[in-house]
């Protein structure tokens, strides 16, 4: 005789293996059905969460260098919150008058930005400049965008002082 299954065997070996492709199939649409179930969790927590912790940027109304570059960024799609440093709502940085008109301030996420860091948190949520954020993040090149920033806002903040008095 040879020694080869009976059909009966081989039979249901096949039925065996027909059924875990079966279970093995509805589990992975399960699977994929979870894991989009979670993306789609965690994707409206995050978006939740940027509604709750929107971006406050205060800025100096009254240099109108300053004002002509926030109504562009204004006019752009953003989620920022845009406040001149004489509101009320400025009081929440715990800065007087005279420290917010030297540059540019942000709060993100709680923590209070100042300067050329500031402009990348502006930057990097306004979609049409995130390019200039991804740019001027890199350690090299913001060390020297941020230099001339410190020039740039000092004279701002002297032109705006002399002008004031």
């Amino acid at each position: 005789m040879t020694d080869l299954p009976s059909t009966e065997l081989l039979l249901s070996y096949g039925l065996l293996a027909g059924g875990a492709l079966i279970v093995f199939g509805i589990l992975s649409l399960f699977k994929d059905s979870i894991e989009k179930k979670k993306k789609k969790t965690k994707k409206n927590k995050k978006e939740k969460k940027k509604d709750k912790m929107s971006v406050k940027v205060f800025f100096n109304e009254s240099c109108s260098i300053c004002k002509k570059e926030i109504d562009i960024y204004r006019k752009m799609e953003n989620r920022l919150e845009w406040y001149d440093i004489k509101e009320k709502e400025s009081q929440i940085t715990n800065l007087n008058i005279d420290k917010l008109s030297r540059r540019l301030h942000v709060i993100d996420e709680g923590k209070l930005i100042k300067g050329a860091k500031a402009f990348l948190v502006v930057w990097s949520n306004i979609p049409k400049l995130n390019w200039l954020y991804k740019i001027l993040k890199q350690p090299i090149l913001f060390h020297i965008f941020a230099f001339f920033y410190e020039i740039a806002a000092l004279i701002l903040y002297l032109k705006n002082k002399l002008h004031k008095n």
